[in-house]
């Protein structure tokens, strides 16, 4: 919290920043009000606080801290600030009757002269406290902008560009974080010290381009498979890169139909988007209630952002035996699977699938959530720019036990007898177990090309290693 000076009352002193170590006092920026002139001058003594903190014989160590600063973020092309020409085979041309093919040029990028780099304005409050000499508590609150945002925004279209390099916008981060640690036992023979992390903090979107509340992008990680569907939003208001798309409300069963002639027909109120519709076929949540299913009915489905992550390490030795584990989590946030929403579905006859292919649904299998491939001589598949709903996303919070290592020091007595200062074997593993409901391969995934827009997409990511190591460490 900054210091006013002109609110500190008469004779007193305000301290901005105090540390205590042991029976030492260290203290700066203090300041006073004069109480007979009324000026603010130095004020206070390491002294006065001394006396506050003698009687508090747990507290081994204190210190009060904040700090605040610009840093800036120069990701800009070479020449991004500048007009570009390019030549390729498609922009070419032929001048008339038996002549050859010329190249042209063209132009493929649009100056911004005053194209700069993004600036991030952080401060933090912090404290270091340590108590018996034995246990350490850390805690930071901070708050971070960063504010002309390197984005492709978006251009009116008779500028001849949909996009263009600009610094618009800005964002917003804040948050508290927790360590905890120090040494739980002590003894002779056996030792065990340990320490705890947990971390919230909060995104959001202040500002983007003038004239515009959002940024829908589409992580374009199977063309095939998708075209072009926008899976992410980043809005004024909210976090960066929500997870944009249609919500799911079940499949078309026959008693959505009426049957006039052998031919189905929708029943009065329930939506549609497409010309056939037939049961087996994907429903999806009407929203604004006109009938119809498109792109006016795409909302938030997930959040990427967890809600706290954290981390736990424990070094334990019991006579010549050490013991290290490390555990860490994320929990509540939202994972984009695009192998289930891939290979969970029928698209593609010749390829393969999950084994949830086989609850596929059929006039006999009604009870399922998996589309059906073909009925009364329609295919079920859903059109491009249905391909995404709700059902592929997932909670990805997780559990992992990231790291451990055991290792056994040889006895004095033997080092001196071959001449060894020290020799230690250890064995160690990372990546050994994740406790998850996550349906994919792992949950600390993020593949999405464009970085903080598309966060936690999870499509052919290969899984972090679970690897085993033995080693041997000698001094002579």
């Amino acid at each position: 919290r900054a210091v006013h000076t002109d609110r500190v009352p008469a004779g007193r002193a305000r301290i901005s920043q105090a540390m205590v170590h042991g029976d030492t006092v260290y203290v700066s920026g203090m300041v006073g009000r004069d109480p007979a002139t009324g000026k603010v001058v130095p004020g206070g003594t390491a002294e006065q606080t001394k006396q506050v903190m003698e009687n508090i014989k747990s507290v081994t160590d204190l210190k009060l801290r904040g700090g605040w600063g610009l840093t800036g973020n120069n990701g800009i092309g070479d020449f991004a600030a500048y007009n570009l020409y390019a030549i390729s085979t498609s922009s070419g041309y032929i001048l008339g009757t038996s002549q050859t093919y010329s190249p042209g040029a063209y132009q493929s990028n649009m100056a911004v002269p005053d194209l700069r780099w993004e600036t991030t304005a952080q401060s933090n409050i912090g404290l270091d406290l340590e108590l018996w000499n034995r246990l350490n508590l850390t805690v930071d609150a901070y708050q971070k902008n960063t504010r002309d945002l390197l984005l492709n925004a978006e251009m009116a279209l008779s500028t001849g560009f949909g996009n263009v390099q600009q610094n618009v916008g800005e964002v917003s981060n804040k948050g508290i974080e927790f360590t905890l640690g120090g040494q739980v036992i002590k003894k002779k023979d056996f030792n065990w010290s340990s320490r705890f992390n947990i971390s919230f903090n909060k995104t959001k979107t202040v500002k983007l381009n003038t004239g515009q509340d959002r940024i829908l992008t589409d992580p374009q990680w199977d063309a095939q498979f998708m075209q072009t569907e926008y899976q992410y939003i980043t809005q004024v208001g909210q976090p960066v890169g929500m997870i944009y798309g249609l919500q799911y409300d079940g499949l078309y069963q026959v008693t959505d139909f009426v049957q006039t002639g052998g031919a189905y027909q929708l029943k009065e109120g329930v939506p549609s988007y497409q010309t056939n519709m037939r049961p087996g076929m994907v429903k999806f949540k009407d929203l604004n209630g006109d009938g119809v299913i498109n792109s006016d009915d795409r909302t938030i489905i997930g959040n990427p952002q967890p809600r706290y992550i954290g981390g736990f390490f424990n070094t334990l030795s019991y006579k010549a035996f050490d013991v290290q584990f490390l555990f860490q989590w994320a929990y509540d946030f939202d994972i984009l699977n695009g192998n289930k929403a891939e290979f969970g579905n029928i698209y593609n006859s010749g390829r393969n699938g999950f084994t949830s292919l086989t609850n596929i649904w059929t006039p006999t299998n009604t009870e399922t959530d998996v589309a059906g491939m073909r009925y009364d001589g329609i295919n079920l598949i859903p059109p491009y720019g249905y391909k995404l709903d709700s059902r592929d996303i997932e909670d990805g919070s997780y559990l992992k036990l990231k790291t451990v290592s055991l290792g056994y020091s040889l006895p004095a007595a033997l080092l001196r007898r071959v001449h060894l200062k020290n020799c230690r074997v250890s064995v160690s593993a990372q990546n050994l177990y994740t406790w998850t409901k996550y349906t994919g391969y792992d949950p600390d995934v993020s593949v999405g090309r464009y970085g903080a827009l598309t966060p936690r997409l999870d499509y052919s990511a290969y899984p972090q290693a679970r690897t085993i190591s033995c080693g041997i460490d000698i001094a002579f």
